[in-house]
């Protein structure tokens, strides 16, 4: 049994035990008919990718493919159970919900299927992987200094903050957020590419203080996602390395993941208070220091009752507003789940009249021309205010429901309400070319055959394909990565690793070609008639 096998079975023992228990829980049509559906896609999920070579050669889309059953269903599932309520409370429509979750996530393992299969699709992600992303450099191990560099300016991006409108040279430093992630490749390098990649007695202490400088960060901007990030993509990283690992499982591997179970559990129960009083001390972050923030969210620490009322306020808000994202009671677990913002938005969705559907599609095109560049847009003569129109997806599913009042809230909306409403019968048609596209996108920046060469472009983006690899915010918001995020994301690094290349002339680059002799190529591992 390798790693990867270890822990798709125990993701299914633990959805079938939170299955069984939800029974007990409560036993309504709703419930039972809702974790019906989300054990079903889950086992769906999980045997495919068991029983298959799947994330041996195509570990990014499956990471995808993961998330999005993560995401969606799954935690949702596993932390309604540990809080003892039912899955479905808080929900509008939980039943109509997970059908649609169920049946694109039973569309993302037929699509994946039949693009692992297809020659076609085969042969393009190779020519992709092969012809356009090596030649570029963007799958190669960055040089030590090179990776160390592009990490401090990913993290003085970040540390920077968003960017205004029209500020071009603002947003492409922005851009390079993604970069600050890379030091948590360090190990896995060292692991493949030995002592010719680092000195990894040097690194290690460089990479735990570069981890509490990010938090660190993160505590200052009162930005909870990003002290949780850090340690996220240290284990996904290491997760797309165990995914492709064929070694069997020793008994010392049984006893880390229970180690690590063991301190994920106890992380989640320590941080949940700092991510409570972290939401308590924004009211006070117009009007106060980054340092006064910090020193408000300790005193909030142990103002018990405080952090109590918070919890018990956002069960109050849903039943009483007219809208509320109000769901898991764990503001930890809540961060894997989209479940909430997918409910609101498709219960809105499946009320709409002819006009408010066509609304939807003139809107999505808007927020697509949105991502052009001012220039582009003024050169094209195409009018389109983007201050005007900074309102999110969810808002306008709420001003239609609502009224004007609600536009600027930046409500969450959900990409699977836009295909359907967009689509309507031919939803399922588009969802699976949309799926197609997407595992072309993210594959090709992997090869075939080879154990972790994937680009450090992936790897500093591990959190956002967890989370929204297959889905979004809207579909405009999906098509604008597919156009514009993932090529502005190539180019930066290509170029940027060029001029650091240049600087650090002496120190050589491990290359996609230079994989460890030692390192057994996963087709070395498997005949040619291994099943799937």
């Amino acid at each position: 049994m390798t790693r990867f096998q270890l822990f798709a079975r125990a993701m299914q023992l633990s959805c079938l035990v939170c299955g069984l228990l939800q029974l007990v829980i409560d036993s309504s049509n709703d419930n039972v008919l809702s974790v019906l559906l989300i054990v079903g896609s889950t086992l769906l999920v999980y045997q495919y990718l068991d029983r298959s070579r799947a994330t041996v050669d195509y570990p990014v889309s499956s990471l995808a493919i993961i998330g999005f059953n993560v995401t969606s269903s799954l935690a949702s599932l596993v932390a309604q159970t540990t809080s003892w309520v039912p899955v479905t409370q808080l929900l509008r429509g939980p039943v109509l919900t997970f059908s649609v979750l169920a049946a694109a996530s039973l569309i993302a393992v037929a699509v994946h299927w039949t693009y692992r299969h297809l020659a076609a699709t085969v042969s393009l992600r190779d020519v992709l992987a092969l012809h356009v992303f090596r030649p570029l450099g963007v799958l190669d191990a960055p040089p030590i200094g090179t990776l160390w560099a592009m990490a401090i300016l990913g993290t003085l991006s970040t540390l920077q903050g968003g960017a205004a409108f029209g500020d071009a040279g603002g947003k492409l430093f922005q851009a390079l957020g993604f970069l600050q992630w890379l030091p948590f490749a360090i190990p896995l390098y060292y692991k493949k590419y030995g002592d010719r990649y680092c000195d990894i007695k040097k690194q290690i202490p460089l990479l735990i203080a570069f981890t509490i400088t990010l938090m660190g960060i993160g505590l200052l901007r009162n930005a909870r996602q990003l002290m949780l990030i850090g340690p996220v993509q240290a284990a996904l990283i290491y997760f797309i390395w165990a995914m492709q690992d064929p070694s069997p499982v020793r008994k010392r591997t049984l006893a880390k993941a229970g180690a690590g179970l063991v301190a994920v559990l106890m992380s989640i129960t320590l941080f949940t208070d700092v991510a409570v009083a972290m939401a308590l001390a924004r009211d006070k972050r117009e009007t106060s220091t980054p340092w006064q923030t910090v020193q408000e969210t300790y005193h909030l620490l142990s103002e018990r009752d405080k952090l109590t009322a918070y919890r018990m306020s956002g069960t109050l808000a849903a039943s009483l507003n007219i809208y509320d994202e109000a769901y898991l009671s764990n503001p930890i677990l809540a961060r894997f789940s989209e479940t909430k913002f997918h409910d609101n938005m498709l219960y809105f969705a499946f009320n709409f009249n002819a006009k408010q559907r066509a609304e939807v599609l003139d809107t999505n095109v808007e927020k697509l021309l949105m991502t052009l560049p001012q220039p582009v847009l003024d050169m094209l003569e195409i009018k389109l205010d983007k201050q005007r129109n900074a309102y999110s997806m969810g808002d306008f599913y709420r001003y239609q429901n609502e009224g004007s009042e609600s536009l600027g809230g930046f409500a969450t909306g959900s990409m699977w309400a836009d295909v359907i409403v967009i689509g309507q019968d031919f939803a399922p048609f588009l969802v699976a070319v949309l799926f197609l596209v997407l595992f072309l996108c993210f594959d090709s920046l992997s090869l075939r055959g080879e154990i972790f060469v994937v680009s450090p472009i992936v790897l500093g983006g591990t959190w956002s394909i967890l989370l929204y690899g297959l889905g979004s915010e809207s579909l405009a918001a999906k098509l604008a990565f597919l156009l514009r995020d993932m090529p502005q994301k190539v180019l930066i690094y290509a170029l940027l690793a060029f001029m650091l290349r240049m600087i650090f002339k002496r120190i050589p680059t491990i290359d996609s070609d230079q994989a460890d002799q030692t390192t057994p190529k996963p087709a070395q591992l498997f005949g040619a008639d291994h099943p799937l």
